[in-house]
């Protein structure tokens, strides 16, 4: 696929790179910003961020990949990430998003996820995107909520995480 860069005037998004790993695990070494991720362990450190990228980065060589990271870079810095999961060509995908907690409460997220949005629905053609929320994180709620998600559902012991179980929302918007 070709490696698409979204400019906006107060964020870049863009295909990963290694050299992002200094970043990221800065970033994501911080309990605040992971307890929200289900996938991603705490403490993080370098070796999970280049594990991390090196899977993200070889999916942008795939014509047609299951999934499409982005990293939100902020001032030049790589400051957080943005992806659509389980894409399913021409019909729906999941999307998934973390930002570091120095740029919280500020509407970057909000606008990172209208821009992936459409990417989404214009790029890929897709129908549906879906998103699964912690019942804990009322902030990511907001997000999508902002941008056009609504709530499909509770999912109780939706994820794993540290040996505990969390409940989720699903959200989700439809291209009309």
């Amino acid at each position: 696929m070709k490696r698409k860069v979204i400019k906006s005037e107060r964020f870049v998004l863009r295909p990963p790179k290694m050299e992002d790993a200094p970043y990221l695990a800065k970033h994501l070494n911080d309990s605040e910003v992971t307890d929200n991720l289900a996938s991603v362990p705490f403490p993080y450190g370098l070796k999970d961020a280049n594990h991390w990228l090196k899977g993200a980065v070889a999916v942008w060589r795939k014509k047609r990949p299951g999934k499409l990271n982005f990293i939100i870079e902020i001032d030049g810095e790589p400051a957080g990430s943005i992806g659509l999961d389980y894409i399913e060509e021409n019909h729906k995908a999941e999307i998934g998003y973390w930002l570091a907690k120095n740029h919280w409460g500020r509407g970057i997220m909000s606008e990172v996820l209208k821009e992936i949005t459409k990417f989404g629905f214009g790029e890929l053609d897709l129908k549906r995107i879906t998103a699964k929320v912690f019942a804990g994180n009322p902030a990511s709620k907001k997000v999508l909520e902002k941008n056009g998600f609504t709530e499909e559902g509770f999912l109780r012991k939706e994820a794993k995480k540290e040996g505990k179980y969390h409940d989720a929302y699903l959200m989700a918007k439809i291209k009309h």
